[in-house]
């Protein structure tokens, strides 16, 4: 399990990756924002580069995301469309997390 820490402006922010066959899961716990994006970010990356067919995002930790964490969902949904049906897929979502996915109409795009 590889693990990356936010920036240092918010300690609370933790990203935990596990790869099982062609599906990277990625944990996040914190808030998602412009400051911590860039960990998360990594970590999508790397899974992409290494040719998972599926990114599942574990959202039980993740207490906020704002237009910043929303593109990041929305490019990698993108770079990830055509290896799977549900490329990118975020479970366990807080209620308030979830508004801001319905609000920004892609709750369905990435919700099974």
């Amino acid at each position: 399990m590889a693990e990356t820490e936010g920036q240092p402006a918010n300690e609370a922010f933790h990203v935990a990756t596990h790869r099982t066959g062609f599906t990277e899961t990625v944990t996040v716990t914190g808030e998602l924002d412009l400051a911590t994006a860039p960990a998360l970010a990594a970590a999508v990356s790397e899974a992409i580069a290494a040719g998972v067919g599926k990114i599942v995002l574990d959202a039980s930790g993740l207490t906020y995301i704002d237009s910043i964490g929303i593109s990041l969902l929305v490019r990698a949904w993108n770079e990830m469309k055509g290896r799977a049906t549900m490329p990118v897929v975020v479970t366990n979502l807080q209620p308030n997390v979830r508004r801001v996915l319905e609000v920004c109409g892609i709750v369905n795009l990435v919700t099974e």
